[in-house]
């Protein structure tokens, strides 16, 4: 009997809602276009009526390397925490229909990088967190995006700590440029560096529109991802 290799999974997590997560996972998934096909998928967005396609998925599938047909992703109109969004329409995200929906993904024979809502630590149910969501996945690397503003390195600490905690590695950082920055921008990166063992991969601008290509630091960073270790810079 021939068993099918499991193609490779990036998730994308982070410190909280509105980091950059959308922006870092395109910026990932362009570069992917050179090591073979990939797609983007959200299992989850809230702020998105049912059925609908929204902001977040549209970025990702654009961004994506390979025009499969991808399986619908679990959305709430409220945009609130999945669990208190879903509560609002007495429905709840299916979390088994989740990880069979990214284990086919990952059968088709092209790599599936998932951008989780909100932060690692959101619930998605009452008794399902993304962290226990990722425990279920076993991706190949997790990547946590942080906003580079005051309160990050607090923030990086936590997500860190509660991963290890929960027997989660977090395979890399990434600093996204905040909105509006303050006098702590800038100077952030050194920080996160002295204070976790957890590589810094990259620092990101905000920009509303995706890099016109990846440039050699994200390919080695997503390069590296994909062997299953970190880089540092």
């Amino acid at each position: 009997m021939t068993v099918r290799r499991r193609c490779p999974l990036i998730a994308v997590t982070g410190t909280g809602t509105g980091v950059g997560k959308t922006y870092a996972s395109s910026v990932l998934l362009r570069a992917w276009a050179r090591h073979g096909p990939a797609v983007g998928y959200k299992p989850v967005e809230t702020g998105v009526p049912a059925g609908r396609e929204g902001a977040d998925a549209r970025i990702l599938r654009t961004s994506s390397s390979c025009p499969a047909r991808l399986p619908p992703s679990e959305t709430f109109e409220a945009p609130l925490s999945p669990h208190l969004a879903a509560a609002l329409e007495g429905r709840s995200p299916r979390i088994s229909l989740i990880i069979h929906r990214i284990a086919e993904l990952r059968r088709r024979s092209f790599g599936v990088l998932i951008e989780l809502a909100g932060g690692l630590f959101t619930p998605l149910t009452l008794r399902t967190r993304n962290a226990d969501l990722l425990v279920k996945l076993d991706p190949t690397a997790i990547v946590a995006v942080a906003p580079d503003r005051l309160g990050v390195l607090h923030d990086v600490g936590a997500l860190v700590a509660g991963a290890a905690y929960v027997g989660i590695r977090i395979s890399g950082l990434v600093l996204s440029a905040p909105a509006r920055g303050d006098r702590s921008t800038g100077t952030n990166a050194n920080e996160i560096e002295l204070l976790t063992t957890v590589p810094l991969l990259l620092t990101l601008e905000r920009r509303r529109a995706p890099l016109a290509a990846p440039t050699p630091e994200v390919d080695d960073v997503l390069a590296a991802l994909l062997r299953g270790r970190a880089l540092k810079r």
